[in-house]
């Protein structure tokens, strides 16, 4: 009997394949507990990423509450500061007003200011600083 080489290479490739085939199905058992265990450690990592999720919305409303606050510090400021601009304008109006009283018109509002200090008798009424020496 003569052996056809074309047959023995087949059968060697047959038997090659074969036994892979067996090595192939022997390993996939370790390779399901391994997913086991990976499906564990994806478990884990889940439950993690949940917790991070909710600490997250907790910082994400402290936020904007926090903002709210800020908003309203801002407005408070806003207001602040053009009560600020109101009196700078009217004190400038008051002291540009000064500025156009005549020499006359201050002795005037001096006096007038400062007479009702005085009672009756001539003497200071106890207003300091009116520099009279009858004052005793």
């Amino acid at each position: 009997m003569k052996l056809h080489t074309g047959n023995n290479k087949t059968n060697i490739l047959i038997i090659i394949i074969g036994v892979m085939a067996a090595y192939n199905i022997f390993q996939t058992k370790g390779i399901q507990t391994d997913v086991s265990a990976y499906n564990k450690k994806i478990d884990l990592i889940q439950k993690e990423i949940d917790s991070v999720q909710i600490m997250n919305n907790q910082l994400t409303t402290q936020i904007a509450n926090i903002d709210h606050e800020i908003d309203k510090v801002d407005g408070d400021i806003s207001r602040v500061t053009k009560n600020i601009t109101i009196i700078k304008n009217q004190t400038n109006e008051k002291v540009d007003a000064v500025n156009e009283f005549t020499f006359s018109d201050l002795y005037k509002f001096f006096t007038d200011r400062y007479e009702t200090a005085r009672d009756t008798t001539g003497h200071n009424s106890g207003v300091e600083g009116s520099g009279s020496k009858t004052d005793n």
